[in-house]
């Protein structure tokens, strides 16, 4: 189970990030639909932008 794990974590092609005191992989690696509120800042500008 542990190998499982190693060669998972090895073969993970997620993008890394620098944000503000944060350096690593995108920690967003579910694609799910949320139904809850947006709290990503990102997201949030997206949208502004899309109704500007």
């Amino acid at each position: 189970m542990l190998l499982e794990r190693i060669l998972w974590v090895a073969r993970d092609s997620r993008p890394f990030l620098e944000v503000g005191d944060y350096l690593g992989p995108d920690r967003r690696f579910r694609h799910d639909d949320y139904d809850g509120e947006e709290r990503r800042a990102d997201m949030i500008r997206k949208k502004t932008m899309e109704f500007a």
